[in-house]
């Protein structure tokens, strides 16, 4: 089974497989979903370099960007299945998984 980890980066997003970033452009997905991850990575690059301190104040902005990583985390693995793909935010740094499927998430 394949393990995937989403997450926002500085220049382009990164989805790992294992310790091994992968790609997009070689991934095998519709174009439209990656043109959503570029979306939001694109977004969510002015969050990364903040301080502690910064993201606080911008709390509510990196909740809606993690909302939709999750939501691309899910449409990831359900393209990928039986892959499984993990979330990590930028904002949080911190991993974070959904619940079973359920919609409700579990950060760790």
């Amino acid at each position: 089974m394949k393990y995937f980890t989403l997450s926002a980066d500085y220049l382009a997003p990164s989805i790992m497989d294992a310790d091994e970033e992968l790609e997009l452009d070689e991934l095998d997905m519709p174009d439209q979903l990656r043109a959503r991850i570029l979306e939001w990575n694109t977004a969510y690059q002015p969050i990364i370099p903040l301080t502690e301190v910064e993201r606080q104040q911008v709390a509510d902005r990196i909740d809606a960007l993690d909302a939709i990583g999750m939501t691309l985390r899910g449409e990831l693995e359900e393209h990928f299945a039986p892959a499984k793909v993990a979330y990590y935010s930028e904002g949080k740094l911190r991993h974070m998984y959904g619940a079973g499927g359920q919609g409700g998430w579990v950060a760790y």
